[in-house]
């Protein structure tokens, strides 16, 4: 009788400590957000590439700089009024996609452990090119998903159709001229 109410008592504290670790530990979220233009891939590139203007497109960021680095491995600063962090390209796939890890320990705002921003773009038809822009987050603590989670996705989706919406105008002006980006 004791060793089965020893082996109860070993499972029910097992079972406890999962659930705890289930129910605390962070846990990844995606967002993503895509928008269909009327314009050719290699215009729509040259718009999306230029990472070191995405302050004049997205909502939230008032200032982006290029700390070191081009492409692969290129270390770029953001900050959002007094907040500034670090973000490194760890995706660079010349004309097609881009990603950015950011360094959510110092000076990011949010209250995410991790944070990565994906953005890329494929050639529907000829002339025709689908935007798309990914956030894959974690919580800083998993309570935060219940509490935040529905909040977060408004904003982001928000935010990213504000972004597309932007990046399509760009887009467009700059297809009508027949110039490259500046």
């Amino acid at each position: 009788m004791k060793k089965s109410k020893a082996v109860l008592l070993g499972f029910s504290g097992t079972l406890l400590l999962t659930l705890l670790v289930a129910f605390t530990a962070p846990a990844w979220e995606t967002h993503e957000n895509q928008k269909l233009i009327r314009a050719p891939k290699n215009i729509a590139w040259e718009v999306m590439a230029d990472v070191a203007n995405y302050h004049h497109y997205a909502t939230g960021i008032s200032a982006v700089e290029i700390v070191s680095g081009q492409g692969l491995g290129m270390v770029r600063s953001c900050s959002q009024g007094e907040a500034s962090w670090t973000e490194t390209c760890i995706l660079w796939d010349e004309g097609s996609a881009y990603a950015f890890d950011v360094n959510t320990e110092e000076g990011f705002p949010f209250p995410f452990n991790h944070f990565k921003g994906t953005w890329s773009l494929k050639e529907v038809q000829a002339g025709e090119t689908l935007l798309i822009v990914r956030f894959d987050y974690q919580f800083s603590q998993r309570w935060m998903k219940w509490f935040y989670s529905g909040k977060t996705h408004l904003a982001m989706d928000d935010g990213s159709g504000t972004l597309l919406g932007n990046w399509e105008d760009k887009i467009l002006e700059v297809h009508a001229k027949g110039e490259k980006s500046p």
